[in-house]
């Protein structure tokens, strides 16, 4: 179906993870009140969806979560209306509501999303200078501007042959930092942040450096009918890495390409130095206000490369971890990475 064929009815769902980020003082009863009152003349008609999480551990109830989307997308459907899901959260937040609403699409049903970035990161509201506050997102989905925006299917088999498929949005990794994701402890990540994750990544930098096993970090890239051996590879959708790093002066994320930063093979010294040199560099941009990361340096000591492509596929001897969208997804022993459908999102 069309817009014009939705040209009255409106129905926006906030799905609102209330353990995103730090600890902070926010009322969603509040948050609700706004947004009802704010659509009401609009012939909006709002649902809130606020009980995402099954424990304290913060793992998700994906049966309750899917149950939620079936029902607002089944609503939509019915009441001929167009729809707008909006994530309150982080990064994986604004990732887990794409990835389950496409797993459960209605064939027909007008969709649009749209992002309050109340995480730790928060990149995507980083890369298109999103509101961070209530107010400018209830502006935000009034004005109803839309991008397109470009999927990256992400399928993976691990060592049991379970095979899964997960889009990504943003950025995503396999190696140490997705590593990093996997093993900090949930509580402290709310407490102190990106520290707690910068804390656990040098914890597990220094393990693989002290405890070297280089057969456990090759990876196998196979990309333009060339292989090439890694250590941890970057994959990214849009111009910013895991906080205010740009990595890249523009990225189109609807033109059907994607970044890749390789950090290539090398013994622990050498991978320590590498990796080291990556995240200093990061710094320093920041620091300086660089336009973006001078990761030509690294590259001119061939220690990384970058490239731009379409699909890659990658192997590893062992199980590795990934991470997308800063949320570590799982373990693989191959993936496949592929342009996947586009969606619209309010920008």
């Amino acid at each position: 179906m069309t817009k014009s064929e939705y040209p009255e009815n409106k129905i926006i769902g906030f799905f609102i993870n209330q353990r995103a980020g730090l600890k902070r003082d926010i009322n969603y009863k509040d948050i609700i009140k706004s947004a009802q009152r704010a659509f009401y003349e609009l012939n909006y008609e709002v649902i809130i969806f606020d009980e995402i999480y099954l424990d304290e551990v913060g793992e998700v109830d994906l049966l309750r979560y899917d149950s939620d989307i079936k029902e607002i997308l089944k609503y939509s459907d019915t009441k001929k209306a167009e729809l707008i899901l909006c994530a309150v959260g982080g990064d994986g937040t604004f990732n887990l509501l794409v990835n389950r609403t496409i797993a459960h699409l209605i064939p027909g049903l007008f969709i649009k999303f749209a992002f309050w970035g109340i995480g730790t990161v928060n990149v995507f509201s980083l890369e298109f200078n999103l509101p961070n506050k209530i107010e400018g997102v209830l502006k935000l989905i009034q004005d109803n501007k839309v991008r397109s925006f470009q999927l990256w299917d992400f399928e993976f088999i691990n060592d049991s042959d379970e095979q899964k498929i997960w889009y990504c949005l943003m950025f995503s990794s396999i190696g140490i930092d997705a590593e990093a994701l996997e093993n900090v402890n949930i509580k402290r990540k709310r407490q102190f942040g990106k520290k707690a994750i910068v804390i656990q990544g040098f914890k597990d930098l220094v393990c693989t450096v002290l405890y070297d096993d280089r057969n456990k970090r090759k990876i196998k890239i196979h990309c333009f009918d060339e292989i090439i051996f890694a250590n941890w590879v970057v994959f990214s959708n849009i111009s910013y890495y895991a906080g205010k790093f740009k990595l890249f002066k523009i990225s189109d994320p609807s033109d059907q390409l994607f970044e890749v930063i390789i950090q290539l093979e090398s013994p622990g010294l050498f991978f320590l130095t590498g990796y080291l040199g990556f995240w200093i560099l990061m710094v320093i941009s920041l620091l300086f206000r660089l336009k973006q990361v001078p990761l030509s340096i690294l590259k001119s000591l061939r220690l990384f490369r970058t490239m731009q492509v379409e699909k890659i596929q990658i192997q590893s001897v062992h199980e590795i971890q990934l991470q997308i969208d800063g949320d570590a997804i799982g373990r693989c022993s191959e993936l496949r990475i592929k342009p996947g459908p586009q969606i619209q999102i309010l920008i």
